[in-house]
């Protein structure tokens, strides 16, 4: 799920403690819809390439099974960026 941010990625003051919350509602919903237990990973933008392109099993297995809900999705996360 992508949310608004900052240019230096992080979410605007006023709208942290809402988000926090909007959150923690999803990932509670989502665990009782599945059955599983999920966890909410914060990764700015400038850092997702990176671990995306990496040789972590965890960041191997959002590119491998990760479903956008919201947002970019994992291959435009990815693509170079053009100025």
């Amino acid at each position: 799920m992508t949310l608004p941010c900052t240019e230096s990625g992080s979410p605007p003051i006023h709208s942290r403690s809402l988000r926090s919350a909007d959150v923690e509602r999803w990932r509670s919903e989502a665990r009782a819809i599945t059955g599983n237990r999920v966890e909410v990973i914060e990764v700015s933008h400038h850092e997702v390439r990176a671990r995306l392109d990496g040789n972590a099993t965890l960041w191997r297995d959002i590119v491998r099974d990760g479903v956008t809900v919201y947002g970019l999705t994992i291959d435009e996360l990815v693509e170079p960026v053009h100025a």
